[in-house]
């Protein structure tokens, strides 16, 4: 077999190896604070969590994207660069789920009526404990 044969053989073959992965999705780093429904997991278990969080991704323009759920919740211009501790998070969690219910940002789902951040938060919730 020829050298210039040989590397384009191989070459193909590295790369048909290669194609079942390319769609493999990196794992998206959140913080617990996002990913936790704090406040939620006071009053229900967490299965309940991870059911509002699964229909919530059926009815949701972002579907069971985390990528997609996490951009959404921490919204545009977000400054949660500056969040490091993980009370810092909660905080800032807290401030938008009362954003939420002020501005008539909610949802009913399972019989919850949950802010859309509380929403996203059972979204993740349930994306990670899958």
């Amino acid at each position: 077999m020829k050298r210039r044969k040989f590397l384009i053989l191989a070459g193909t073959g590295v790369v048909t190896l290669g194609v079942p992965f390319a769609d493999c999705k990196a794992k998206v780093e959140i913080p617990s604070a996002l990913s936790h429904p704090q406040n939620l997991s006071s009053l229900c278990d967490s299965a309940t969590i991870r059911d509002i969080g699964k229909e919530w991704m059926t009815k949701s323009e972002e579907g069971s994207d985390a990528k997609k759920i996490l951009n959404k919740l921490m919204g545009e211009g977000s400054t949660t660069t500056a969040l490091k501790t993980p009370e810092e998070w909660q905080g800032w969690v807290d401030g938008k789920i009362k954003s939420d219910f002020e501005t008539g940002k909610t949802a009913v789902i399972k019989g919850w009526v949950i802010s859309e951040t509380e929403a996203r938060q059972c979204a993740l919730y349930a994306l990670q404990s899958k």
